[in-house]
C-alpha cells in the first residue's frame, strides 16, 4: 500500500461562484491510496478556516453572517467507503464533508497522477450553500464551483 501524506504548502482550494471566489492554501491530515488497492483508501482532511482569502470581503465571509467561523473554525473531509475507479487515472471519492456545522456526505470526482514520489490529486465538485445552513438571500449564488489540487509527498 502507498501512502502519501502532503505537506501544508501543497495544498489549494479555490471557489466560485456568482458575486463571490476565494481561496484556502493550508490544510492537515492524510491520503492513503493505492490505485491497485481502492478498497484500501482513505482520505482524512481539515482545512483551517483562517487561511481564508476572499479579498476585502474575507471579514465578512467569516462572520456570523457566513462561514461562523467562530464557532465553526475548520471544514473537515473523511472518506466514507471505497474509491471508485471511473477512468485512467480518473476516480470518484466518497466521504463526509463538514462545514458550517452540518455534515453531509457528497462525492468529489479527482484526477491522480504520480512522478517518483510526488502525487497529484486534484478535483472540481459542486457545494450548494444552503445544505450547509448557509441561506443568505441576496446577489451571492447558493452553488459554489470547488477546485481542490494537493501534491503529496511518499511517507515510507
Amino acid at each position: 500500500m502507498l501512502k502519501y501524506k502532503y505537506s501544508i504548502k501543497d495544498v489549494q482550494v479555490r471557489f466560485e461562484g456568482k458575486h463571490t471566489k476565494g481561496t484556502l492554501h493550508t490544510a492537515e491530515g492524510t491520503v492513503v491510496f493505492d490505485p491497485l488497492q481502492l478498497e484500501n483508501s482513505t482520505f482524512s482532511i481539515t482545512i483551517p478556516l483562517t487561511t481564508l482569502n476572499t479579498g476585502p470581503s474575507t471579514k465578512h465571509a467569516l462572520s456570523e453572517d457566513w462561514l461562523d467561523a467562530a464557532r465553526f473554525p475548520v471544514i473537515r473531509f473523511t472518506s466514507q467507503g471505497t474509491v471508485r475507479k471511473e477512468a485512467s487515472g480518473q476516480y470518484v471519492l466518497a466521504g463526509d464533508l463538514s462545514l458550517h456545522g452540518v455534515t453531509r456526505a457528497i462525492e468529489i470526482p479527482f484526477e491522480y497522477t504520480r512522478q517518483g514520489k510526488k502525487a497529484t490529486f486534484s478535483g472540481v465538485f459542486a457545494l450548494a450553500r444552503r445544505d450547509y445552513g448557509m441561506v443568505m438571500p441576496g446577489r451571492v449564488a447558493d452553488t459554489l464551483n470547488v477546485s481542490i489540487l494537493a501534491t503529496t509527498i511518499l511517507d515510507q
